[in-house]
């Protein structure tokens, strides 16, 4: 029933990718099809893990495939699966228990960006999430940033 419902979700949507590109270091990133099967697959395997009731598992494996995609892909899977599990955890009013999750690096800049961009206008997800991210970290500087940036 999870991977049905998994599959129903539907893949995310990866920008085409130039096939030809040579890299400055004279190296050639991976292929398109690669890329979007690497993702693909990633992003099943933490709609599974949501599915299931397995948030922290679901963030293990977002993590792992963040650190694993290409240097000049890797902001852009973060957004995918940053928004998948801020999405699944809105819809369960359990995005409270995702932000006390260690996000980090192009993960952390995915997910702050989907709350900035979310919070207060998604059901499940209240307007003080942004700030509450960074209180959680003991960041008040941010959370004083976050807030004046997202006052009305």
């Amino acid at each position: 029933a999870a991977l049905a419902a998994a599959r129903a979700r539907g893949p995310p949507a990866f920008d085409a990718f130039d096939d030809d590109v040579t890299r400055h270091d004279g190296s050639r990133p991976p292929s398109s099809s690669a890329f979007v099967a690497f993702a693909q697959e990633a992003d099943l395997g933490v709609t599974v893990r949501l599915e299931c009731g397995l948030a922290t598992e679901a963030f293990l494996a977002a993590s792992a495939a963040t650190a694993a995609a290409p240097p000049e892909r890797r902001d852009e899977i973060a957004g995918a699966l940053a928004a998948r599990l801020a999405s699944h955890a809105a819809s369960k009013d359990a995005l409270g228990t995702i932000l006390e999750l260690p996000f980090e690096g192009a993960l952390e800049r995915a997910m702050c960006l989907w709350l900035r961009e979310n919070c207060g206008r998604a059901p499940g997800a209240p307007a003080h999430y942004g700030v509450q991210y960074f209180l959680l970290r003991g960041r008040a500087a941010e959370a004083a940033a976050e807030a004046a940036a997202t006052a009305p």
